[in-house]
């Protein structure tokens, strides 16, 4: 089991949030926030890895040539 930092209660569970980042302070991507199920203080902050894979495709669909 997990334990909080924060509260020290353990979870096994945590809470799910959507997020903005920002890269110096211009360019924007999805992220999720993990948090404590108990406290909801912040545990981690990543990218969505959904949103990147679709971008990235996005991406390489427009720089295929048109066969």
């Amino acid at each position: 089991m997990a334990k909080c930092p924060k509260c020290d209660r353990t979870f096994s569970t945590v809470n799910y949030g959507e997020v903005d980042i920002k890269i110096l302070g211009e360019k924007r991507y999805n992220g999720v926030v993990l948090a404590c199920p108990h406290c909801d203080v912040a545990l981690n902050v990543v990218f969505d890895p959904v949103a990147l894979a679709h971008e990235s495709k996005d991406r390489d669909n427009k720089r295929k040539p048109p066969q």
